[in-house]
């Protein structure tokens, strides 16, 4: 069968640039992050689930954002990518879990 793919309003960052703010878009075999950073121009990032090596909640307090726990994606190449919902911890938690079902070892601890 073939699942929608997922949209959740997020803010996410890469170490050393500003956080951004837009959306997240959870497919089939990528994700997407779409937004805008104050100052900065728009992104788009398109991450295959292939490249990205764990899946962890981040809570410790350099790994949130804006106050709000994270999920780390560590990607095989590249700097870990944080991300955090807009609508509160239980959606941030499904987030983790959506991306982790595509990612072999699933959600690390």
């Amino acid at each position: 069968g073939t699942t929608m793919p997922r949209t959740y309003a997020v803010i996410w960052q890469e170490n050393g640039f500003p956080p951004y703010a837009g959306k997240l878009v959870v497919g089939r075999r990528r994700l997407s992050l779409e937004g805008s950073a104050t100052g900065a121009r728009q992104s788009l990032h398109r991450l295959l689930y292939d490249e990205i090596a764990r899946v962890r909640m981040g809570r410790a307090p350099e790994e949130r954002l804006e106050g709000r726990s994270t999920v780390v994606l560590e990607r095989r190449q590249g700097a870990p990518l944080r991300i955090a919902t807009v609508n509160g911890v239980g959606e941030t938690n499904e987030v983790a879990d959506v991306i982790a079902a595509h990612v072999p070892g699933g959600l690390a601890e």
